[in-house]
């Protein structure tokens, strides 16, 4: 069975998947960054919590762990660069700022 949807309400679906998936996260607003990471204990790399989303203010750039845009693409119809489209805009909307380019 096909069924036909609209970028929109695509983007809509993956935003309310991004707004329930997000609760398991932290994050930190520090210099320039908004760092989102795991808050869970075992999540610790090095002593360090394990970062899933940075963004750099000073170059616009957002970069998203591959884990997580590889678990976007593996539930919903998308690819890379729309996966990563989408998390942009996401990220954009709930932070208010402008992501340049995003890396994974």
């Amino acid at each position: 069975m096909k069924i036909k949807i609209t970028e929109d309400k695509l983007y809509e679906v993956i935003k309310n998947y991004l707004n329930g998936s997000i609760n398991p996260y932290g994050f930190s607003e520090f210099d320039n960054f908004i760092v989102m990471y795991r808050e869970r204990e075992d999540e610790y790399v090095d002593g360090f919590k394990e970062v899933y989303i940075e963004f750099d203010d000073y170059d616009g750039r957002l970069y998203v762990e591959r884990e997580f845009v590889d678990t976007l693409t593996s539930i919903f119809p998308v690819n890379d660069e729309t996966a990563h489209e989408f998390i942009k805009k996401w990220f954009e909307d709930r932070f208010g700022v402008n992501v340049k380019y995003t890396q994974s």
